[in-house]
């Protein structure tokens, strides 16, 4: 193909009139003088050819030039970062199923961070030590509490539930998901959990929200599990209001809810936007690729007004 190019209709100059290019003032660049823009009705009839006129068309292809410049053709174009705009991104799979754990519980810290950031429930953290040479509280803990069918149902619905055992003979998952071979690397990934949130004794768990950090840390456990179960729907219904209040400051900042087609969600804003593939930037930095094919009928016409508006401005 060819390349196309675009040259303005000049109307004849009148006598006397002088013809000034790029001439600045206080409002900006003057028009070109000597220059009359064709009737846009005319353009709207098809009576003028707009391409031939001088006007830059909604949709550019391939090799189209205008006074003697290469256009990029929009498939070229990069919505980015402004702040970042050559960064080498580094990305997970959006709106990808996640691999669901076998219990209850995750056994992999990145995996159960990475739902709770993608729904907004806090992590429920649970360290502990199961087999022979298991702590007798954290037996009572799990009997008296976790056990319960009205705890799992409220879990199920509003926390990421995470468990740490600190016995090397669990099966346990590392920072990347990979499945832990070794007693040795099970210790040492475990060892490195408890370092990080500081557990001290057995039972200890940790309540940790996607906006807030650390919001709770249960040491031990005394019994009364009536008790205990009210204190963690407190908490998380504290983190409810947080957490709300968090999404509309980070609204803000270019942040929304994203939704495939799968009906899987995220929090994230668009980093990076190339004929029909997506950057997307989670709250924690992670970042995610899609395409504009995956996303919801809401999502895809988020993105159909942005580019309206880009071309606007």
């Amino acid at each position: 193909m060819g390349i196309r190019t675009i040259h303005p209709k000049a109307a004849k100059q009148k006598k006397g009139e002088r013809s000034v290019e790029g001439t600045l003032s206080g409002n900006g660049y003057q028009p070109m003088m000597g220059y009359k823009p064709p009737n846009k009705d005319k353009i709207a009839t098809g009576d003028v050819d707009a391409e031939a006129a001088g006007f830059l068309p909604d949709a550019v292809g391939d090799n189209v030039k205008i006074q003697g410049y290469l256009l990029p053709s929009d498939k070229d174009i990069v919505w980015a970062d402004e702040n970042d705009p050559t960064a080498d991104i580094k990305f997970d799979e959006a709106f990808k199923t996640a691999v669901k754990p076998k219990s209850l519980w995750h056994s992999s810290y990145r995996s159960a961070k990475r739902e709770s950031m993608r729904t907004g429930k806090p992590i429920m953290i649970w360290f502990t030590r199961t087999g022979d040479s298991g702590s007798p509280l954290c037996k009572k803990l799990r009997e008296e509490v976790y056990a319960k069918s009205d705890f799992k149902a409220w879990a199920k619905k509003n926390v990421v539930r995470l468990k740490i055992d600190l016995s090397p003979k669990v099966s346990q998952r590392g920072e990347n998901g990979e499945i832990l071979g070794s007693d040795t690397d099970k210790r040492k990934y475990a060892a490195a959990l408890k370092k990080r949130y500081r557990v001290l004794g057995l039972p200890s768990v940790i309540i940790e929200s996607p906006s807030e950090g650390v919001m709770a840390n249960y040491r031990g456990y005394r019994g009364n599990p009536n008790a205990y179960f009210a204190n963690l729907k407190d908490n998380v219904l504290t983190h409810d209001h947080n957490y709300q209040v968090w999404r509309k400051k980070m609204a803000k900042k270019g942040y929304r809810e994203w939704t495939g087609t799968n009906g899987l969600e995220t929090f994230a804003k668009l980093a990076r936007y190339q004929a029909g593939n997506l950057i997307l930037i989670e709250p924690d930095g992670n970042k995610l690729k899609t395409n504009e094919s995956q996303l919801s009928k809401v999502d895809r016409s988020w993105i159909a007004n942005e580019k309206a508006r880009r071309v606007q401005r």
